[in-house]
């Protein structure tokens, strides 16, 4: 079941990480902002979509959303300030590229939200 759960859980988590790096790209290649702000927006904004996706597809979670979207909230938030220090710290301290830089921050990300999601957010009774 923990498989099947985590792959269902990932490939949800594909589609809210393409939501992210358009995001990204779009503000920082068309818009001129930085990276990091790119970054934080196109965070916030997957983040929006993956909770949608985990509550009614990988989760198929019964309970209501005033109590599943304030866990989750927590939760993302916790993913988002993640997301911006790592963003910060291998763009501006290291150097790299934003899109590697946000590859690598995107790999922290998942085991995080996966594992914090799984038992606090939408654990079954």
């Amino acid at each position: 079941m923990f498989g099947l759960l985590f792959l269902k859980f990932a490939g949800a988590g594909l589609i809210g990480t393409g939501v992210h790096y358009i995001t990204l790209i779009s503000l920082v290649q068309i818009a001129g902002a930085g990276p990091v702000t790119g970054s934080l927006t196109g965070a916030i904004a997957g983040a929006i979509i993956n909770y949608l996706l985990a509550y009614h597809y990988v989760f198929a979670s019964d309970k209501k959303h005033s109590e599943t979207a304030s866990k989750y909230g927590v939760i993302a938030t916790g993913a988002i300030l993640l997301n911006t220090a790592c963003m910060y710290a291998f763009v501006h301290w290291l150097s790299l590229n934003y899109l590697a830089s946000q590859v690598l921050t995107s790999a922290l990300s998942l085991g995080y939200s996966y594992a914090a999601n799984s038992v606090w957010t939408f654990r079954k009774a």
